[in-house]
C-alpha cells in the first residue's frame, strides 16, 4: 500500500498493510493511520517537459503546488505553493482545488471538485499530468517537476537568459537550476533579521547551485569604511581551519565599477596578472557581485575555484548577482529594523529628561549627545520643597510618594515647555538646565522664566488645597549661570545625561536659601538676562566653602 504522510507530506510503501492500523512513518517517525480501504494502483503520468514520460504514484492523499513539502513540486510562477490536493476516498480518487490563482483543469475543463477516470488529463498551469488507473512502476514518493516554457520565456524577457535554439537544453538547465535557487533564497530569507545568518544561508545556498570551492561576503563597516570579511563558507573538501580571504583585487575592481565580475581563467586574466592576491591564495575562477543599495555599494557576494578553471560561465553571474540583489534588500531590511530598535531604546532613554520636541531632534542626530562630557556654558536650576522631611514623617508612604509624583509631574511639564533638560530627581528636589544638548541664545532668561511659572504653578494649587484635600507644599528655587561638564556621566551598564561642576553647586546654595515662594538667581544668571526681568538686590551670599561670596538677586517677575 502506498502512503502519504500527513505530516511531512511524504510518500512511502507501507510494510504489510492493514486497513485502519496505526504505522510510523519512515521520514518523520509519526504515527498514521493506514486508509481503511485498499488503494488501487494509480498514477500521474508527466505529458511534457524533461520529465515526460515520468509516473508518480497516487497515494492516499498527494498535495501538487510550487511549495517544497508538496508531494509533486512544480516550480511554475503559474502555479499555487499548494495548488490542489488529490485524495482516495468511497473507491474513487477525487482532485480539489486549493484555492488556486489559476484553477485546475480536468479534460479542458476547469473544474473546483471531481472525481478522477482513467485518462484523465490534468493541467496546473502550463503543465499537464494524465491520470491512470492500473498497475504502476514505483518511483519515489515526491517528485520536483523544473520550471516551464512560460517561466523560460519569463526569464528571457526580464532576466536576459537564452532559452531555444542549439544549446537549448543547457539554457534550460541552468534557467531552471536560476530560478530555483532565487526561489530557496527567497524562502531561506523569510523572517531572518539577523545580518550573519542571512549571509550564512545565502552562502549556502550559492555553495549548492553553482561548482564553487568558496564563498563569501564582504561587508564594508559603516564606522570606518573598510571593507571587511564577514562570512565565509567552504565547500566540505577544503580544510576550513586554513586561513581565507576574498581576493582584495577583485574585491577593488567590483566596488569601483560598481558591477558584478566574472574571471574564468585569474591566472591567465591579464587584469589581474600582477596581482599577489590572486596569485598567492591560487584562485582560478572567480565571481563576484555587489550588494547595494540605489548607487551605494555597502559589499560584495563572491564564489570562488582554486583547482578549475571555467568553472563559472554568464548565466552563473546572472544568478549570482539576482541573489545578490535579493541579499541587498534582506541586508537593508535588517539594516532599518536594527535602526528602528537602537532608535526606540534611543527614544526611551531620552524621554526621562528631554522634551518631545528635542527627543525628536537628538533620535534625527541633528542634536549631538555623544559619550563623555565636554564643557560649556549652563543655567542650572534646583527646586525644593521647604519642610518635606516633616511631612513625609506625618504621613503615610504611600501618600507622601502620590504627592511628590504629581508634584514633579506639573514642574517637568513646566521645564519641558521652556526648552530645558531635566536632570534628576534628588528627593524632593528638581534639578534642570539649559544650554545643552540644544543651546538657546536666552538660556539664562528661559530658566527665570521657567522658575516663575513653576512658583506661580505651585501657589496655584496651595490655594486649593484645602478645597480640594490636598497638602500645601512651600517652594524654593535657585538658579545659576556659568561653565559646567555635561554629558553622559557614569558606567558603561547605566549613565545618565547630567551636568557637573562649580556653577550647580552654587545653583543647589542659592535654592537652600530661598523662601516659600521665591526665585533667587546668581549675579552672573542677572546679567544674562537683566533687562528681560524685575529683580531685587539681597546680601551677598557665602558659599558652604568660605572662600568666596556670589551676588545673590531675588526675581521679582518680568520687565
Amino acid at each position: 500500500m502506498h502512503v502519504s504522510c500527513p505530516h511531512c507530506h511524504r510518500s512511502f510503501t507501507a510494510q504489510n498493510p492493514v486497513a485502519g492500523a496505526l504505522q510510523p512513518c519512515p521520514h518523520c517517525l509519526r504515527n498514521i493511520q493506514l486508509p481503511l480501504e485498499d488503494i488501487p494502483s494509480a498514477s500521474l503520468v508527466v505529458l511534457e517537459g524533461e520529465a515526460k514520460g515520468s509516473r508518480i504514484p497516487m497515494s492516499a492523499r498527494m498535495i501538487l503546488g510550487r511549495s517544497n513539502d508538496c508531494d509533486v513540486q512544480v516550480l511554475d510562477n503559474n502555479v499555487s505553493r499548494q495548488h490542489a490536493q488529490i485524495t482516495f476516498g468511497d473507491g474513487r480518487f477525487t482532485i480539489r482545488d486549493l484555492g488556486s490563482r489559476n484553477g485546475v483543469v480536468v479534460n479542458e475543463v476547469r473544474v473546483g471538485e471531481r472525481s478522477l477516470s482513467h485518462d484523465d488529463v490534468i493541467r496546473l498551469g502550463p503543465r499537464s499530468f494524465r491520470f491512470e488507473i492500473g498497475d504502476a512502476s514505483r518511483t519515489t514518493g515526491r517528485m520536483k517537476l523544473p520550471a516551464s516554457e512560460s517561466v523560460q520565456e519569463e526569464l528571457h524577457r526580464f532576466s536576459g537568459f537564452s532559452v531555444g535554439g542549439e544549446g537549448a537544453g543547457e539554457s534550460y538547465r541552468k534557467a531552471a537550476l536560476c530560478l530555483e535557487a532565487i526561489y530557496e533564497v527567497s524562502e531561506d530569507l523569510v523572517g531572518v533579521v539577523d545580518t550573519d545568518q542571512i549571509l550564512e544561508r545565502i552562502l549556502a545556498r550559492l555553495l549548492s547551485a553553482v561548482k564553487a570551492d568558496r564563498a563569501f561576503a564582504v561587508l564594508r563597516y559603516e564606522a570606518s569604511g573598510e571593507f571587511t570579511t564577514t562570512v565565509v563558507r567552504l565547500a566540505s573538501q577544503l580544510d576550513n581551519k586554513a586561513p581565507v580571504d576574498m581576493s582584495r583585487s577583485v574585491l577593488e575592481r567590483v566596488v569601483s565599477d560598481k558591477v558584478s565580475l566574472l574571471v574564468a581563467d585569474a591566472k591567465a586574466d591579464s587584469r589581474f596578472e600582477q596581482q599577489n592576491s590572486i596569485i598567492t591564495q591560487g584562485i582560478r575562477s572567480v565571481m563576484c557581485a555587489p550588494l547595494a543599495v540605489r548607487s551605494t555599494v555597502f559589499g560584495v557576494l563572491a564564489v570562488d575555484t582554486l583547482f578549475s578553471r571555467n568553472a563559472f560561465d554568464a548565466e552563473d553571474l546572472k544568478m549570482l548577482t539576482a541573489i545578490a540583489r535579493q541579499a541587498s534588500v534582506a541586508l537593508q531590511h535588517a539594516r532599518l529594523i536594527r535602526q528602528v530598535e537602537e532608535e526606540t531604546r534611543t527614544r526611551g532613554a531620552l524621554e526621562r529628561y528631554l522634551s518631545p520636541g528635542l527627543v525628536e531632534q537628538v533620535v534625527k542626530r541633528t542634536v549631538d549627545m555623544g559619550l563623555g562630557g565636554h564643557e560649556q556654558d549652563l543655567t542650572v536650576l534646583f527646586t525644593d520643597i521647604r519642610g518635606f522631611t516633616r511631612m513625609a514623617a506625618e504621613l503615610p508612604p504611600v501618600r507622601v510618594v502620590e504627592i511628590i509624583n504629581e508634584h514633579f509631574s506639573q514642574l517637568v511639564e513646566i521645564v519641558f515647555r521652556h526648552g530645558g533638560t531635566l536632570d534628576k530627581f534628588i528627593g524632593d528636589s528638581v534639578m534642570a538646565f539649559w544650554g545643552a544638548p540644544v543651546k538657546h541664545p536666552d538660556d539664562p532668561l528661559r530658566a527665570v522664566l521657567c522658575a516663575l511659572e513653576m512658583q506661580a504653578r505651585v501657589e496655584e494649587l496651595n490655594s486649593r488645597a484645602g478645597a480640594d484635600d490636598r497638602i500645601v507644599l512651600p517652594m524654593g528655587v535657585g538658579i545659576n549661570t556659568g561653565r559646567a561638564v555635561v554629558g553622559n556621566i557614569g558606567s558603561p551598564q547605566r549613565y545618565e545625561y547630567s551636568a557637573l561642576g562649580d556653577v550647580v553647586n552654587v545653583a543647589s546654595h542659592l535654592q537652600n536659601l530661598a523662601e516659600r515662594g521665591q526665585v533667587l538667581i546668581s549675579g552672573w544668571t542677572h546679567e544674562a538676562c537683566r533687562s528681560r526681568i524685575a529683580v531685587r538686590r539681597l546680601p551677598d551670599a557665602q558659599l558652604k566653602s568660605g572662600d568666596r561670596q556670589v551676588p545673590v538677586y531675588l526675581v521679582k517677575g518680568p520687565s
